[in-house]
């Protein structure tokens, strides 16, 4: 890539890297001194351990997961960035985990498994249900998310 964009700042695309589900600490003083280099994760709460926290309880978890991370990562390893995020904070979206393959909030996923029942996932997968504190609560969410992984949207809300 750089024989065709050229070395050197102002010359050529940035390369961005996936970490991999490594984390990034894994990738601390790779190619120090990269020339237009970043590092891509992809940070969910959707695919581990499942609670029943209400999402206003859960708000501030992208913080305290990955904005310490975020941070080192930025001093130790270069420009970092998050290629895609979620605001969900259990696997109970249509097919998340593959077809027919059930969740692990239900406590039917049998990979990893046995998974315990938290509850039904009636109250996430129906939106049309929301009240305006939940709708609330996902924004807040977002936000928290954008703010640990240093995104800056150019939106209002």
């Amino acid at each position: 890539m750089r024989t065709a964009s050229g070395v050197g700042e102002g010359k050529g695309p940035w390369v961005n890297l996936h970490d991999g589900f490594f984390g990034r600490d894994n990738w601390d003083g790779f190619l120090q001194g990269g020339d237009r280099v970043t590092l891509d994760s992809h940070p969910y709460l959707c695919f581990g351990g499942q609670s029943d926290a209400s999402m206003r309880q859960r708000q501030n978890e992208p913080c305290q997961q990955w904005g310490q991370s975020v941070n080192k990562s930025m001093k130790s390893f270069g420009l970092n960035n998050a290629g895609e995020f979620s605001n969900a904070i259990n696997d109970c979206g249509l097919y998340l985990n593959g077809v027919n393959l059930h969740t692990r909030y239900e406590g039917e996923y049998e990979e990893e498994g046995p998974w315990p029942r938290i509850g039904s996932c009636d109250q996430w997968t129906d939106w049309t249900k929301w009240d305006d504190d939940m709708k609330d609560a996902v924004k807040t969410f977002a936000l928290s998310s954008m703010d640990a992984l240093q995104v800056r949207p150019n939106i209002t809300f």
